[in-house]
């Protein structure tokens, strides 16, 4: 069952698949990660798929690859032997995000002025860092490079979230230092602020930003439900200690809950965000919860002058396999202007 909303010049669906059939892509970008949930896309290429330009994005963080040779081979053959066509592959320096910038705006404008049209973009963003997602995204429907762009996503399956070591330690990777996502407004009155988190697994850094800056009001956007009830507990255990340890009064926040991989129905959790009471307020989303969340905030963005997205960065990169759950999504974004 679908899932749509449009606001502005944006109108979003988002939908469960089992196949992508589509023969109109002009450029497609897959990403290869640590996370074995990357290689799900491969089960759904159907056998009308086809993409004109085919890109397989990977990143690095200083010496450290943020994937495995083996198996990015192993893709890159698969997904050839399908397209039967090249792709081409490209590693990017994880922090070096002015760089990733200038990259991916060249391979979009050269193709937008090679066919003097918007573009069909499809992209994979499984194993892709966040702030590359929403780049992306905010840069295409900005600048009008794109009629629509699809996003593709695998949801996926921890090993464990009891709060064990690994768990904790892969989570708590990113540091304090957080990048706004550009496109995604303006900071016209930082007097007032309210905080929207996409809530995950990262309780500390939200404790963290909430005492440093003393929010007039907070937002949580639950993943509820959750890929699995245990994710859906551990975000309840998430949400009473932040409120426990900032000794947040009732009325201070707000939960919205969304289902944890539905992009468009977080989006729509978003929309009357100025009626909490908090009317001319400075709203900061910070992207921290599922990569289908973060995507609604940008999207929220993209339609209100008076939100900026931020991004937590990583200060040394943690491996975690991911694997898919068996559940692929689609979120088709249309630009209404170009239309």
């Amino acid at each position: 069952m679908a899932t749509k909303h449009a606001q502005k010049h944006i109108y979003g669906n988002s939908a469960k698949i089992a196949e992508i059939n589509d023969m109109d892509f002009d450029i497609f970008f897959y990403t290869v990660g640590w996370e074995s949930r990357f290689k799900e896309i491969l089960n759904r290429l159907g056998d009308s798929f086809m993409s004109e330009k085919n890109y397989v994005c990977c990143f690095k963080q200083g010496d450290t690859k943020g994937y495995d040779d083996n198996a990015k081979s192993e893709f890159i053959k698969e997904l050839e032997e399908h397209i039967e066509a090249e792709s081409e592959s490209i590693e990017f320096e994880y922090s070096e995000f002015e760089t990733f910038e200038e990259q991916i705006n060249d391979i979009i404008y050269s193709e937008l002025e090679l066919k003097k049209r918007p573009l069909k973009i499809g992209f994979e963003i499984s194993s892709c860092p966040r702030y590359h997602i929403l780049y992306i995204l905010g840069l295409c429907i900005s600048k009008n490079y794109t009629k629509e762009i699809s996003f593709f996503y695998s949801e996926g399956e921890y090993s464990s979230t009891d709060g064990g070591d690994d768990f904790d330690d892969f989570f708590n990777s990113y540091g304090v230092e957080t990048k706004i996502i550009p496109y995604s407004g303006s900071t016209q009155n930082e007097d007032k602020k309210v905080f929207v988190f996409s809530l995950g697994f990262e309780s500390h850094f939200i404790i963290d930003e909430i005492m440093k800056y003393e929010p007039n009001f907070i937002i949580f956007l639950c993943a509820n439900p959750g890929y699995t009830p245990e994710y859906e507990g551990r975000v309840k255990y998430e949400i009473k200690r932040i409120v426990d340890f900032c000794e947040l009064p009732d009325n201070m926040y707000t939960l919205k809950d969304a289902p944890a991989g539905d992009a468009i129905s977080a989006w729509q959790q978003l929309k009357d965000i100025e009626n909490n009471g908090i009317k001319d307020a400075h709203i900061i989303h910070y992207a921290i919860g599922t990569k289908p969340h973060c995507l609604a905030l940008s999207l929220n963005a993209l339609v209100n002058d008076n939100l900026i997205v931020k991004y937590r960065i990583v200060k040394k990169s943690k491996n975690m396999d991911v694997k898919s759950n068996g559940e692929f999504w689609r979120y088709d974004i249309t630009n209404l202007r170009v239309i």
